[in-house]
């Protein structure tokens, strides 16, 4: 009897007041989804912000200069995103000062994927070398990077549009994207990256005269990265690259600048003197005039330009809008450009501006290339090796 009657009770309770308890249970309920909404934001903006404050803190160690006015949490779970005011970021290397500027940049990230974080590069920044500034916009960049610690990036996606250097368009669009493949076996001694990206409208030189057209319409590029590369320290991570047989496997590469159009497959390493090596088939449209060109700005001599006419031209066979096609190979070695062995020209010795890690790179008076290598010693100072 008495359990009935707490039953009865109960029942007229609610049916008396249904309308107020459901209202109660509503409010309730979002001010407990409210609050965890704001405890997960805080938390993971929190997380976030130490994140960023621990990658700073680490690139500052190699030797960047890293300000800001303030850092900003915006976004909602799980979507996190931090904001910096003013931020700039600046380094020396080999008594070259870089130093770039944006008055915002965004990082945002999302709860269930923590090692993918995207940086907004929209907008207005400056780039200042030497004191000479170069100022930069765009309607839309971004850079997407997947993350397995702070100096590993397993993936990478660049993507920017309508970018104006200085009030000159630079290019219309831009894209890159590089991510790590698992490897398939145990054995397997290199790490792979699978790379691919395409720019389109780019202007080189609006108001200087150049050997090839000032726009290039299109370059495309697919392929391979082979070995790791360890971004802690930008310079090494190239030398080490080098020293364990690093090399770019490309499956196709095409370029549309006139005169010229070109499609490329092969291998691309680098010598023991940080030069670039190359063994590529190629398909060529527009060589001679090519050629012809570079000739007028003294960048073929008169010697390469008749032999290669001479050898190259009786494998070339006629083609759209007049110009000849070559199918062939073309390599890169000591710095010298040649197809089916034909030297074309040289090209400019790399000194990779204080990024060849261990060797110190220079050329001498005569062309020459120096090379010496630095060794770490046990104070931990580079050293020069005798």
């Amino acid at each position: 009897m008495k359990l009935q009657k707490i039953k009865d009770d109960l029942e007229y309770y609610w049916h008396k007041n249904k309308q107020k308890i459901i209202s109660a249970s509503i409010v309730l309920a979002i001010v407990l989804v409210t609050s965890a909404l704001i405890y997960m934001r805080s938390s993971a903006s929190l997380m976030l912000e130490r994140s960023i404050k621990s990658a700073i803190s680490t690139w500052e160690k190699s030797g960047y200069i890293i300000k800001y006015d303030g850092m900003d949490n915006e976004g909602v779970p799980p979507s996190l995103k931090v904001s910096f005011r003013n931020l700039s970021v600046k380094i020396v290397q080999e008594n070259t000062t870089w130093e770039w500027f944006a008055p915002k940049l965004s990082i945002s990230a999302n709860m269930f994927m923590p090692e993918r974080v995207t940086i907004d590069l929209s907008g207005r920044q400056s780039l200042k070398i030497d004191g000479d500034t170069n100022n930069m916009v765009s309607s839309k960049s971004s850079l997407t990077l997947d993350l397995y610690h702070l100096s590993r990036v397993d993936g990478v996606e660049f993507v920017s549009k309508d970018l104006a250097v200085n009030n000159e368009t630079m290019f219309s669009e831009i894209s890159f994207a590089g991510h790590r493949l698992p490897k398939t076996s145990s054995d397997l001694l290199y790490d792979f990256y699978e790379i691919r990206g395409k720019a389109k409208n780019i202007n080189l030189s609006p108001r200087k005269k150049l050997a090839m057209d000032n726009l290039i319409k299109e370059i495309y590029i697919d392929g391979k990265i082979v070995g790791e590369l360890d971004l802690s320290s930008l310079g090494w991570a190239i030398s080490d690259w080098k020293d364990i047989g690093g090399g770019i496997d490309l499956d196709k590469f095409y370029i549309d600048w006139a005169p010229l159009k070109a499609q490329a497959q092969g291998i691309i390493a680098l010598d023991d003197y940080m030069q670039p090596i190359a063994s590529m088939n190629v398909t060529v449209l527009g060589l001679f005039e090519t050629l012809d060109s570079l000739y007028e700005h003294n960048i073929v001599s008169q010697k390469n330009l008749s032999v290669a006419r001479i050898v190259l031209g009786q494998m070339a066979v006629p083609s759209e809008g007049g110009k000849k096609a070559l199918a062939s190979t073309m390599a890169i070695q000591e710095n010298v450009v040649s197809i089916d062995r034909v030297e074309i020209a040289n090209i400019p010795v790399f000194t990779w501006g204080g990024l060849a890690g261990k060797l110190n790179i220079s050329t001498n008076p005569d062309g020459s290339i120096n090379r010496q290598i630095y060794s770490i010693n046990n104070e931990g100072k580079l050293e020069a090796t005798p």
